[in-house]
């Protein structure tokens, strides 16, 4: 149960009892009264005050619970108190009410606060104190009207080595309570470092059983490999023999064979020799060639430019028969008038008359003259414009082969390039050749060496065999070791984690 649900419990227990005490002192004034003391009536009014205060501050007590407040354990210590003053006020001050106030001590213990019992201690004192100095109160609280001093000294007397003995016990308990949980604390984080350590230990163990139960199997495939492979090493070593004596075989046939190689290298490298030879004079043929080309082209050029002039000219001296043809043209019409004046001078332009004809004659020849050479040079224009057109065919034509004996001067240079390229490779060929033959002695002395290693390997294969079979065993006794110790480690675990889970 909650300690505050409790105690608001009890101090709803303590109100209920005050107002009974309330309710049967007003049925039956003096009929709880067993001493031989003066007992008063309390008044009315002042009797329903004390009577409403445990009320009231119950009241509070169970709003504060409600809401969970703080402030709770004092109004549980203002209710616990006043409800005992209400049952002495409401008991007519009777010495035996009086004790209530020992039970709210014993009450108010439960929750170990000095500082709630120091509360309770001094409204009870404030309370003897009206009573005895404050005559109204005197009878309502100390239940007669002449109370001695004595009296009051022994009983706040008692109050007060009641309240003091119980705060000093609680204190007391507190310092031992802290003490024990101080210790225990300290055994708490001793254990808690305990079992961690345990724990990483633990992990620690079982983690390296894992990684030995790992390397065991991993030795013992290893084991199982091994022995595989030293019993196929046995028979492979003879094989190794068997194939090095082969091998020895091929290596002097591959000596004859390279010795060939050298040889036809340098019979080929003198062939190439001469290749390039041959290309470097076939280029210089080509450069010959096209310096030859390039002066026909020359050649060609000038001869067409001479055509070309001489087309010019015969044009130029087709115009001058022309000319002539038009003066002959003329000549024979002026000799013709001539001739008419003539006969119309009669026998006195007779004379005159044979020289016209002769002129219209000479007109008439210089006319055919001038008509042939026209036709002869019309002739020639023709031929020369067909020597132009094949001499500019020419002219390409040396240009193509211009360009074909560059790109034949490029092949060349490529040929011999490549020839020399050649030349250079065989050399190297043939010098590796000769490596490889040097080499190949070398190669045999190792293979002899390696068929006496083949013949130790298959010696020793035997008993490396026989020790692989007894490691194997061994492994297998470790392993079965570890698996024992792995369930010693999860027993282990388990203890630790049910260790750990109780502390």
């Amino acid at each position: 149960m909650n300690k505050h649900k409790l105690m608001v419990v009890l101090s709803s227990g303590a109100v209920i009892l005050s107002l009974l005490i309330h309710i049967i002192h007003r049925i039956w004034p003096m009929g709880m009264s067993g001493m031989s003391m003066e007992h008063n009536s309390t008044p009315g009014e002042v009797s329903l005050i004390f009577w409403m205060l445990p009320i009231l501050f119950l009241g509070v007590l169970l709003v504060l619970y409600v809401k969970k407040h703080e402030l709770v354990p004092a109004f549980v210590t203002l209710t616990l108190t006043f409800s005992s003053i209400s049952t002495v006020v409401g008991g007519g001050g009777m010495v035996e009410y009086h004790f209530s106030i020992f039970m709210v001590i014993a009450i108010l213990s439960y929750y170990e606060n000095v500082k709630l019992l120091l509360l309770m201690t001094g409204i009870f004192v404030i309370e003897h104190l009206v009573g005895f100095f404050v005559p109204f109160f005197t009878p309502i609280i100390l239940g007669t009207s002449s109370y001695s001093f004595s009296m009051l000294c022994l009983h706040a007397a008692y109050l007060l080595f009641t309240s003091g003995a119980t705060a000093w016990q609680i204190a007391s308990k507190k310092t031992y309570t802290q003490q024990l949980q101080q210790q225990n604390e300290q055994k708490q984080h001793i254990i808690y470092d305990m079992m961690k350590k345990l724990h990483e230990t633990n992990g620690q163990v079982r983690q390296t059983v894992a990684d030995l139960k790992g390397s065991l199997e991993e030795s013992q495939a290893a084991s199982h490999h091994t022995t595989a492979s030293m019993q196929e090493l046995a028979a492979g070593a003879e094989q190794q023999v068997i194939m090095a004596q082969k091998s020895s075989e091929f290596l002097e046939e591959m000596t004859q064979g390279v010795t060939k190689i050298a040889e036809a290298s340098a019979a080929v490298s003198e062939a190439s020799d001469q290749t390039a030879n041959e290309a470097v004079q076939g280029k210089e043929k080509i450069q010959e060639a096209i310096q030859q080309i390039h002066t026909i082209d020359s050649s060609v050029q000038h001869a067409a430019s001479v055509i070309h002039q001489l087309k010019e000219r015969s044009a130029e001296i087709n115009d001058i028969m022309s000319v002539i043809s038009g003066i002959a043209a003329q000549t024979n019409l002026l000799a013709l008038n001539a001739a008419i004046e003539a006969a119309r001078a009669g026998e006195h332009g007779k004379g005159f008359a044979v020289v016209a004809a002769e002129v219209r004659k000479l007109a008439e020849q210089s006319n055919q003259s001038a008509e042939q050479v026209a036709r002869l040079i019309q002739h020639i224009q023709q031929e020369t414009s067909q020597a132009v057109a094949f001499i500019q065919s020419g002219t390409a034509d040396v240009k193509n082969g211009i360009l074909l004996a560059n790109e034949a001067e490029n092949v060349f240079n490529r040929i011999a390039d490549a020839s020399t390229y050649v030349h250079e490779q065989i050399q190297q060929t043939a010098a590796s050749a000769q490596q490889i033959a040097a080499g190949s002695t070398q190669v045999l002395h190792a293979v002899s060496e390696m068929t006496s290693f083949a013949n130790q390997s298959a010696a020793s294969s035997s008993s490396i065999s026989s020790a692989s079979v007894r490691q194997l065993q061994s492994l297998q006794t470790i392993d079965q070791t570890a698996e024992f110790l792995s369930r010693l480690v999860e027993e282990l675990g388990s203890v630790t984690e049910k260790l750990a889970k109780q502390a």
